[in-house]
């Protein structure tokens, strides 16, 4: 087979935006002396890809590692639909097995942030400084063209973040089903624990801290508030409607009693998408319309969840509009706290590393 990317080298080149691939032309035949030289010698590919290249091989007599190329052999029967051609010359792992293939590297709270990212309509990508210059000029030209649904998240000042919108890459469904069949393959239990806790399709990697300290296990160091629902759409009644000027509203949090008729809407703000006047305004009037259909609107910030004092006020409150008991903090619970806290807030960026 032609060359496979595979692990972080797949995960990377699924982080970077088709604008970017187009303008790198073609992937540089890595299974040639050629181009393995010239692979040390030219930037890294898409301006984030940097060697050794990750590809997948099939047969122990393939397996080589150098400073181009690291070798991952694969001996079980493919998943379906586990490789894809693609239009740079290339097979790349699809999105899923590109997860699979990270599994067994990466710890379970990890590994969930990655899939989160993959089944969210977000993904960060850090490209090297000539790329994002040329990026960075294409948007104060007005020139930045939206392909397949990519869209860079700008600051109020117009200039490039590390955070795009896109499409996801994978559904929720197709997640489930394919971690039903993996049994046997490497890393398969540690993806199953991943997959099980993922909740719905997220926005921002802020959007996937709060829900995971909120909803995870508490022997994994959440809160154990369940369920959650991710980006759930609410139709506004006749006067929300006319207050938020609007027909339905999508929570970035939502969560329903077992126990009575209490709903909490948790809204993340702070991040690129919820700034200025405008998206200000455009934020309280959503809220007072959520508010008056009786749901409780609770405004989250970053520091809020990244300041564990904080955030212990902020977990009390809305598990009491809830109706929760509170649950004693054991020396079990506030270590496993303490290592969701240290791999949670990491730089996104550097996830998969």
């Amino acid at each position: 087979m032609d060359t496979c990317l595979t692990n972080i080298s797949s995960f990377l080149r699924y982080r970077t935006p088709p604008l970017v691939r187009d303008l790198a032309g073609g992937f540089p035949d890595i299974a040639s002396r050629a181009g393995k030289r010239a692979l040390l010698q030219r930037p890294s590919i898409y301006g984030c890809i940097d060697p050794p290249i990750h590809v997948l091989v099939f047969h122990p007599s393939e397996l080589r590692n150098n400073r181009s190329v690291t070798t991952h052999l694969w001996a079980h029967d493919l998943p379906p639909q586990a490789l894809l051609d693609t239009e740079e010359g290339i097979f790349t792992a699809s999105p899923l097995f590109t997860l699979l293939s990270l599994a067994p590297s990466l710890c379970v709270t990890h590994l969930t942030m990655a899939i989160y990212e993959f089944a969210g309509t977000f993904t960060v990508y850090r490209p090297a400084e000539v790329v994002h210059n040329h990026l960075q000029q294409l948007i104060d030209l007005g020139m930045l063209p939206v392909i397949d649904g990519w869209k860079p998240s700008l600051t109020p000042d117009n200039k490039l973040t590390d955070l795009w919108q896109r499409p996801p890459l994978i559904t929720l469904n197709e997640l489930r089903s394919f971690a039903a069949h993996i049994d046997g393959v490497r890393g398969s239990k540690k993806f199953r624990q991943a997959a099980k806790h993922v909740t719905g399709i997220a926005s921002s990697p802020f959007e996937v801290q709060a829900t995971m300290l909120l909803g995870l296990p508490r022997r994994w160091g959440g809160m154990g508030i369940e369920p959650i629902r991710n980006n759930y759409p609410i139709a506004f009644t006749g006067k929300a409607r006319n207050i938020a000027s609007r027909d339905r509203c999508y929570a970035d949090l939502y969560m329903e009693s077992a126990t009575s008729d209490r709903t909490v809407v948790v809204e993340c703000q702070g991040d690129p998408f919820h700034t200025g006047e405008s998206k200000s305004h455009e934020d309280d009037n959503r809220r007072l319309a959520l508010q008056s259909m009786g749901y409780t609107v609770v405004p989250l910030r970053y520091e809020q969840i990244s300041d564990p004092l904080r955030f212990e006020g902020v977990a009390s409150y809305i598990s009491r509009e809830l109706g929760l008991d509170a649950k004693p903090k054991t020396s079990a619970f506030k270590r496993a706290s303490q290592e969701l806290r240290h791999d949670l807030f990491i730089d996104w960026w550097t996830l998969g590393r």
